[in-house]
C-alpha cells in the first residue's frame, strides 16, 4: 500500500523487499494499480483475472 500523494518506484519496492526478505521470497516485479483487486462474490481475489490483465 502506498499513501496517496507519495511517490515510490517499482525499483524501490523490489530493493526494499530484497533487503528484508530471503532472495526467493522477494518479488521480481511490482505493479501499481489505482483500482481495487478483482474479487469473487465470496471476496477472494480472482488471480486468473490479474494474470490475464498483466500477462506480457
Amino acid at each position: 500500500m502506498v499513501v496517496a500523494g507519495s511517490e515510490i518506484s517499482e525499483e524501490q519496492v523490489v530493493a526494499h523487499c530484497k533487503s528484508q526478505l530471503a532472495g526467493f521470497k522477494a518479488p521480481k516485479q511490482v505493479i501499481f494499480q489505482a483500482e481495487p483487486l478483482p474479487r469473487t462474490p465470496t471476496g477472494k481475489v480472482t488471480k486468473f483475472v490479474l494474470v490475464e490483465r498483466y500477462e506480457e
